[in-house]
């Protein structure tokens, strides 16, 4: 298992957009990707789940990845944080 911690620094925080984009990345990889904020955490491929963990700007995230191609989908979603959040 991977897991990414990462400081959302978007202004609205986890909102539809990046969410939607998320999702659609996530729904192509191979490995369970579950998305932890505080003690809440929900799959990464649930937008309605990601929207309801309501991480806004400044909070700290943390991306668990397990898989087989958790290496290399760890490092697609680690590009995606830092390009949009």
């Amino acid at each position: 298992m991977i897991v990414l911690n990462y400081i959302v620094t978007e202004e609205q925080g986890l909102h539809a957009t990046p969410s939607g984009m998320l999702v659609k990345i996530t729904s192509k990889m191979k490995s369970k990707i579950t998305v932890k904020q505080g003690e809440r955490k929900e799959d990464a491929r649930n937008i309605f789940g990601l929207m309801a963990l309501r991480i806004r700007q400044g909070q700290e995230v943390q991306v668990l990845i397990e898989g087989e191609t958790e290496m290399e989908d760890a490092k697609a979603i680690k590009e995606f944080l830092e390009e949009n959040l």
